[in-house]
């Protein structure tokens, strides 16, 4: 079965987001690079494939910082 979702994560701000899979495809097959859509990097890691997206979101992870919620 085919996964629908990707999920990505960018090295330079940490942000994290997700992409169908054939939006991904499409950009691979006319030769094209994935890029962060907040910082606009081009160094960014796939995470994660899912079914579901529920699934995608769940793989984030948080930390307490001085007092506060943070995704890292």
């Amino acid at each position: 079965m085919i996964e629908i979702y990707s999920s990505y994560g960018c090295k330079i701000c940490k942000h994290e987001f997700v992409l169908l899979s054939e939006q991904e495809q499409e950009q691979l097959k006319n030769n094209r690079y994935l890029v962060c859509p907040y910082c606009s990097s081009q160094k960014v890691i796939k995470q994660n494939k899912s079914d579901s997206l529920k699934e995608c979101m769940s793989a984030r992870s948080y930390k307490r910082e001085k007092g506060a919620i943070r995704q890292r």
